[in-house]
């Protein structure tokens, strides 16, 4: 299992509680015996925040999605969009699609894309993975926070 350092874009709507880069960690590896990429999400932060799960089909950016291409400088297209779904760790699956993840403080949570019948991308050596997150709600204190988008973007080996 590899993992590789991420860069972080953010749009905030209240700095206050925007995520630094050491409040908001992601992790991407490839677990080769299940030829799942694993996302791994740590709210390092005092605030909880729900991930709103992307839907693929629709018109407009509606929510967290996963994007692989060959290079930075690929177009990305639909066969390279995939949806966040969690992940139990301690089964090694997949879960069922739920609209929100809510992630607690200090809290790590698992999503994962199945690679095993994507032949294009297992056939590769790297993958330029693009993470678009959609953070729908941030609590803090009494304080809440609607529509935050963040990005992570890191090159994946899965050799």
């Amino acid at each position: 299992m590899m993992k590789y350092t991420i860069y972080t874009i953010m749009l905030c709507v209240v700095p206050a509680l925007c995520f630094s880069q050491n409040e908001l960690k992601v992790d991407v590896s490839f677990l080769k015996e299940t030829q799942i990429l694993l996302i791994t999400v740590k709210n390092e932060s005092s605030k909880s925040f729900g991930i709103f799960n992307g839907r693929i089909g629709t018109n407009e950016f509606d929510g967290s999605v996963v994007y692989l291409r060959k290079n930075q400088q690929s177009p990305v297209s639909g066969e390279g969009m995939f949806l966040l779904i969690e992940y139990d760790k301690k089964a090694d699956i997949l879960k069922e699609f739920h609209p929100m993840s809510w992630i607690n403080p200090y809290e790590e949570k698992y999503f994962g894309i199945n690679l095993k019948n994507k032949r294009n991308w297992l056939s590769m050596k790297d993958i330029f993975v693009t993470i678009d997150f959609s953070v729908r709600l941030i609590k803090e204190k009494n304080i809440v926070v609607v529509g935050k988008s963040k990005r992570f973007e890191t090159f994946i080996s899965i050799l």
